[in-house]
């Protein structure tokens, strides 16, 4: 930077210029300076590092096997690795990948992505839930709101362009299509996408190259470790024949034994035999099909919850994607005791 000389008087405009040759990262251009003038690179903007996975619970049995095959499917070289895990509910696919990914958490230096598509799909078009899964991922990136692109194609072009420069991990809960997972691989080596779904989704499996993973109800050996870690007292207390037949009612389901244990350790008048008995009871009068176990666990527990409680259970359960919250959980107390009033 060169500056002219001049006497402090008027100075005539050919006598005043400004030249510049090279390259420099600030350059400035001045009129009269009074004091000293600092020059000073700009800060680099440092993007947050996401890790949005939430904890797995401190119960947790069994799934060598599974959290086995997640190591396995790992390639710190591979470009867009997709794992899809599969299973009924409640079998605990969420679960799994919650206690996978604090495991792996070192693994992904670019952070760790969870979007739930049950909450963002809803009742939307398949467009619409990945724009809004996009949206999501990118906020999670260091994206400012006001930046997002408005349009699914550029929103995918942006997640791409903010996953190739350090592997990243995607968690997809409850996802329900094919094209719910393919705008949201990351491209860096080394990520990786976990999405759990009910279903197979063979157009992932067999067009994309997902690994499939089947999660099955737990065995009687580790269901029963689960529902003793969850109410010990209660499982000593009780005959052992009642314990595994109450193992057995709930089907090595996680979601089941769960409920049966909150059941257990909640209502302190309850004792296994009695719940043995009430879930027997409900399974008896169900149809056969999937899920006996888990809804004769829920609907034993239903029956003991006060009307109130019931109708909102019912409201929640009826609802596809209704997160629960405490706003929501009050707007249908108001609006069951506007049924009543009615």
């Amino acid at each position: 930077m060169h500056r002219s000389e001049h006497s402090d008087g008027p100075a005539p405009a050919a006598a005043v210029a400004n030249d510049f040759s090279g390259s420099a990262s600030v350059v400035g251009q001045f009129g009269r300076v009074y004091g000293d003038v600092h020059f000073g690179a700009p800060l680099p903007v440092e993007r947050p590092v996401p890790h949005q996975v939430p904890a797995g619970n401190r119960w947790f049995a069994n799934r060598r096997l599974e959290l086995a095959a997640l190591d396995a499917a790992y390639d710190p070289a591979a470009r867009g690795r997709v794992v899809l895990l599969t299973g009924g509910p409640g079998f605990g696919k969420t679960e799994l990948v919650r206690h996978w990914s604090a495991s792996a958490e070192g693994r992904f230096t670019g952070g760790e992505l969870y979007l739930d598509l049950a909450a963002t799909r809803s009742s939307a078009a398949v467009s619409t839930a990945v724009g809004d899964a996009l949206a999501e991922g990118l906020l999670g990136l260091g994206v400012a709101e006001a930046s997002l692109p408005t349009t699914l194609a550029a929103r995918a072009s942006m997640f791409r362009t903010r996953t190739a420069t350090a592997p990243v991990l995607v968690v997809l809960d409850d996802v329900g299509e094919a094209a719910h997972v393919r705008s949201l691989i990351p491209t860096a080596p080394g990520s990786m996408v976990v999405a759990t779904c009910g279903r197979r989704l063979e157009e992932l499996v067999g067009l994309d190259g997902a690994d499939l993973h089947v999660v099955e109800p737990l065995d009687a050996g580790h269901a029963l470790e689960l529902l003793t870690a969850l109410c010990p007292a209660q499982v000593a207390a009780a005959d052992p024949a009642d314990v595994r037949m109450l193992v057995d009612l709930c089907g090595g389901v996680p979601i089941a034994l769960r409920v049966a244990a909150a059941r257990l350790r909640t209502d302190r008048g309850l004792r296994l035999v009695d719940l043995v008995e009430q879930v027997r009871a409900d399974l008896g009068a169900l149809a056969l099909g999937e899920d006996t176990s888990v809804t004769a666990v829920l609907t034993a527990t239903y029956r003991v919850l006060p009307a109130d409680a019931q109708r909102v259970y019912r409201i929640f359960g009826a609802a596809e994607g209704l997160e629960l919250t405490g706003p929501a959980v009050r707007d249908a107390i108001e609006a069951t005791k506007d049924l009543n009033a009615d």
